[in-house]
């Protein structure tokens, strides 16, 4: 039998060659003796904007094809190293190592954008730590001046500033637990009235970026996620965020319910450049307000997770103070990096190794490393169609290599391994649809990835007829399905036309060509309506037949100090001792008479209850926002909404009004 190892445009290697891709004679680096290699390529920053020297977080994990931590050659990866396209070698810093699940790690980006590659080396005994893993290097931009990977209570500044923990008042009031991004720390929000950790009041930024990921238990609630005391508070104040310099107000708050809800991580940022400050919520600006005046820093204490009594209850993870107002793609890099680390770099493993070894037995042993390639075999070095599985047995593995034995023949073969590509498929419903003039359609769009492919993918439209608008939702999906709808004008001009959907994920860009038909709208065409199914059969007076106004309160809220009902109203009206003074029965007595008569049709037509309190025989609740109650706010805050409470384990809906509009 005569062997070839052939190489060709998909072979990840063949034979023992040893290769690095982008070095140069010039280069610092030396991956002389460095077992293993892969480069991590950036591949969901979508904004124009190079980052410069931007801390970007690796997670290193056995699902990234032929990785193992028992590659390294020292159990505390001394022999760990990275560098750039032009092999200039980066500090890192690891934040979280575990060899029996995922570790993350920081490495400083010299520039950020969308293809930057990042290579990884390591296996190579006899290496000892460098010292820019530990020693701040990775956020040597002259911008950070704090930041908390929140590893243990007493925590660490990894900036090397300084700005580590100095006390912590009530310590069993904070505890490590599992976070985003390795460990994090739950502070109770209870226990000795105090959950704080106290850093040096030396921390002191004007202009600034502050950042932070937090989880939240509680709907409503008084809590600080990061406080420069008497200057600037980063907090939950009630159920909305805010990011509030001195002096006080006047900045755009974030319901906690559009920025995502409870009991999920939440990635809350803001700026501040001279009088300009801006709220970002999971990397999308909310809000940008003017100050008065430019802010001041003295030597007040610097606090996270309380201040002044305001006891933050849930998880926070990734906490950064920096000395200057970060970009809004800078903040977008962020959060996208951090959410999803394994999503936001295409993983490519240095070229794989082929090896080929007569046994005892005459037979040929062909190994490889086990990471997902395919083995294949010709007869000639002819194009792909030649190349083929068949005839190869199923490759065993003994531990972290393949291999397959096949038998010794006089005919000539050729063997490669095939690199599955991770990648996308974008399936319409259907080949084509039609749309009349005047009306709408829909279809389903199916995504599914291959080979591990990990990235969202976003969808757009080109060549969109004139008269035709074309919508998709989601926009955006890792996998499974969206709506494509296409509106037609009622001028549109019948015909067929080419719509083009435009898929993008990770660097992969798809087209697929959609015909769609303009179909003339008839005149006077008649309308049916469909029957419902299973039609609707439903009488509320029958269900609560017999309903009579609520005389039981339901004390569900601490701060209340008064409560107003007024005879044979189901509505009560409940406020503490912060009322603002423009609040009086002149307002409150014909609020309360509107909704009773408002709801008069659900009571006496439907004999449907206004909400789940009257239900169950209680009066039907507006509480003043703002007024020193559990629901939170300032007294001079506006707005109305619809709310809940939370009281023994239930949600108890209620009408939330500040002083103006009641």
């Amino acid at each position: 039998m005569r062997l070839h190892l052939a190489v060709t445009g998909k072979v990840m290697l063949m034979l023992r060659l040893f290769i690095a891709l982008g070095l140069t004679t010039a280069a610092a680096f030396d991956p002389t003796g460095f077992g293993h290699c892969a480069k991590f390529i950036v591949a969901e920053y979508v904004e124009p904007e190079p980052l410069t020297n931007f801390p970007v977080l690796v997670k290193l994990s056995t699902n990234l094809p032929g990785f193992r931590y028992t590659q390294f050659k020292s159990p505390i990866a001394a022999d760990l190293r990275f560098v750039d396209a032009h092999n200039n070698e980066l500090p890192y810093e690891i934040e979280h190592w575990n060899t029996n699940g995922s570790s993350f790690v920081w490495v400083r980006a010299p520039v950020l954008t969308n293809g930057a590659m990042l290579q990884m080396y390591w296996a190579k005994p006899d290496q000892t730590v460098p010292a820019y893993r530990t020693n701040g290097a990775v956020y040597n931009d002259a911008v950070f001046r704090a930041v908390w990977h929140m590893e243990t209570n007493y925590v660490r500044d990894a900036t090397g500033h300084g700005f580590n923990a100095l006390s912590i008042p009530v310590p069993s009031a904070i505890r490590t637990t599992n976070g985003l991004i390795g460990l994090a720390q739950w502070f109770d929000g209870y226990a000795g009235n105090d959950n704080r950790i106290v850093v040096s009041g030396a921390l002191r930024v004007t202009n600034q970026t502050v950042s932070a990921w937090v989880w939240l238990q509680d709907e409503l609630r008084d809590g600080v996620v990061m406080a420069k005391l008497d200057r600037m508070f980063f907090w939950q104040n009630g159920d909305r965020f805010r990011f509030e310099t001195a002096p006080w107000g006047g900045d755009i708050p974030c319901r906690i319910s559009s920025a995502g809800g409870l009991r999920r991580w939440i990635h809350l940022a803001a700026t501040q450049t001279g009088l300009q400050a801006t709220l970002y919520i999971n990397g999308e600006p909310v809000g940008t307000w003017t100050k008065t005046n430019v802010l001041g820093q003295a030597m007040e204490s610097f606090a996270i997770g309380g201040g002044w009594h305001r006891l933050f209850h849930g998880i926070i993870d990734e906490c950064r103070v920096e000395s200057g107002p970060r970009s809004a793609a800078w903040i977008k890099a962020c959060y996208q990096n951090q959410l999803d680390p394994e999503a936001f770099f295409d993983y490519d493993p240095n070229a794989n190794v082929l090896t080929a070894e007569i046994t005892p037995e005459a037979r040929l042993r062909l190994s490889w490393h086990a990471r997902g390639e395919l083995l294949q075999t010709a007869t000639s070095l002819g194009p792909d169609g030649d190349w083929t599985t068949n005839g190869l047995p199923v490759p065993a593995c003994d531990g972290e290599t393949n291999y397959v034995l096949v038998p010794i023949t006089n005919a000539v073969r050729f063997f490669r391994l095939v690199s599955l590509r991770p990648a996308f498929e974008l399936q319409p419903a259907s080949s084509s649809i039609s749309v009349t003039q005047g009306l709408a359609n829909a279809m389903p769009v199916h995504f599914s990835g291959l080979n591990g492919f990990n990235h969202n993918v976003r969808v757009g439209f080109s060549n969109v007829p004139i008269g035709l608008t074309a919508y998709l939702h989601p926009a955006e999906l890792k996998t499974g399905i969206c709506t494509l709808a296409i509106e037609a004008d009622v001028d549109a001009t019948p015909g067929t036309y080419n719509l083009s959907l435009v898929a993008t994920g990770g660097l992969l860009v798809k087209t697929t060509q959609l015909p769609v038909s303009v179909v003339p709208d008839p005149p006077d065409a008649p309308y049916s309506w469909p029957a419902y199914n299973p039609n609707l059969d439903y009488n509320f007076t029958n269900e609560y037949s017999a309903l009579s106004a609520p005389t039981n309160l339901l004390n569900d809220c601490w701060g209340v100090t008064t409560t107003i009902t007024l005879p044979s109203n189901w509505f009560c009206f409940r406020f503490g001792t912060n009322k603002h003074s423009l609040v009086t029965s002149n307002a409150w007595i014909p609020m309360l008479r509107r909704l009773d008569s408002e709801f008069a049709y659900f009571k006496d037509v439907m004999g449907w209850p206004p909400d789940k309190r009257a239900k169950r025989g209680y009066y039907s609740a507006v509480y003043l926002y703002g007024s020193g109650t559990c629901v939170g706010g300032q007294s001079n805050d506006t707005g109305g909404w619809m709310s809940s409470i939370t009281y023994s384990n239930e949600a108890w809906p209620m009408v939330l009004l500040s002083y103006y509009p009641v």
